[in-house]
């Protein structure tokens, strides 16, 4: 081959491989500044002395992501053979599914929570935490948004879910309903569901009430955004139709509850598997 024509061929390679630098250098860059902006994003509920594993789980999938996408690997074989090149490469792509699996999730769950309810349904108000002097911030969101459905809503019945945790003074349920009273809803139109421990049993014993008292079988759940996808596949796994009602949340909080909750849908899909 002509000198010429070697020149050139190995430019074409330098040019793809300068490329390839490039590209690679992009997505590197990519990944570690979504990463740094990740872990100040499940940071932030630390400035509100409210830290769970869920935000320590999502601090840790992006430092993950920021050492995979800076990795030198430390042991070289005369500096052409990474030992490490195969573990970095199944640690990316497992890194790369997972990602996608938690985008997919993510887009499912804020669809989900923009969706229009259905009209003079039955509401199955989901619990959250109580305290001596009443209910949470959490619940109290959700009871408001059960409250103004209600009241566009004249011929809704309303059910209220919850037992007492061991650190609660009373049922989730009674102060959901002492609640709802005090702002003047109808007693006849709240049913209590005061058993249950977690979503599932919200669900469950939910619709126990609406078959035994004839309730309209059409359900609105009310409960925050970020948590209406699981609890609505979880209703259809019972039987129901069910439309969703969203209410307000801490901006400040949400990372904690954003991270939980990924994490919670993750395990009813594995649970659905086994």
């Amino acid at each position: 081959m002509p000198h010429s024509a070697v020149s050139k061929h190995k430019g074409r390679r330098y040019r793809k491989s300068d490329g390839k630098e490039k590209f690679l250098k992009a997505i590197k860059a990519l990944v570690s500044v979504l990463a740094l902006l990740g872990m100040i994003f499940f940071f932030v509920p630390v400035f509100l002395n409210y830290f769970t594993a869920a935000s320590l789980f999502g601090e840790a999938v992006c430092i993950v992501a920021l050492v995979l996408a800076n990795l030198r690997p430390l042991i070289t074989n005369n500096g052409k053979r990474k030992v490490m090149s195969v573990l970095c490469t199944l640690a990316t792509v497992f890194y790369i599914v997972f990602i996608g699996w938690l985008g997919f999730v993510t887009m499912q769950m804020f669809t989900v929570s923009y969706d229009i309810p259905e009209k003079d349904a039955t509401l199955v108000v989901l619990g959250a935490r109580v305290y001596e002097d009443g209910v949470s911030m959490s619940l109290k969101n959700r009871l408001d948004a059960a409250i103004d459905y209600l009241e566009e809503n004249p011929e809704a019945n309303v059910i209220v879910t919850g037992g007492q945790g061991y650190n609660e003074p009373w049922t989730e349920a009674s102060a959901e309903k002492a609640y709802l009273l005090s702002k003047g809803i109808d007693e006849s139109k709240i049913f209590m569901e005061d058993r249950s421990t977690s979503t599932s049993e919200n669900l469950e014993f939910s619709w126990n009430i609406i078959k035994s008292n004839g309730l309209n079988e059409n359900i609105v759940i009310v409960t925050h955004g970020y948590h209406q996808f699981r609890a609505r596949r979880m209703a259809e796994d019972w039987g129901y139709t069910a439309y969703g009602v969203k209410c307000e949340c801490n901006s400040l909080l949400f990372p904690t509850y954003y991270a939980r909750e990924l994490m919670a849908v993750t395990k009813y899909y594995i649970d659905k598997l086994i």
